[in-house]
């Protein structure tokens, strides 16, 4: 999970983790709109309008997995909204 002020500059505030940390089934096991997953992002944010995005690895080879889509960018990631803090 990324967090950005602007999506063409690195993230101001991240997570990285492995999916199903919690006791849940891998992500390959995963139906749409069955499980789902909370994340958070322990560092405070200045008041603004930030940019939310996620993406993937393999764990085997660190690389990121291809996205693609709504919202999908060349570099694989996801888009998926904005937060708005302290405005």
């Amino acid at each position: 999970v990324h967090v950005y002020s602007n999506p063409n500059q690195p993230p101001v505030a991240q997570f990285d983790g492995r999916p199903g940390s919690w006791g849940t089934l891998p992500p390959a096991n995963w139906l749409p709109d069955i499980l789902h997953e909370a994340y958070y992002v322990d560092k405070p944010l200045s008041p603004g309008i930030y940019t939310i995005a996620i993406g993937m690895y393999d764990p085997t080879t660190n690389q990121r997995l291809t996205v693609t889509g709504e919202g999908a960018d060349k570099d694989n990631r996801l888009f998926i909204g904005t937060i708005m803090v302290g405005l």
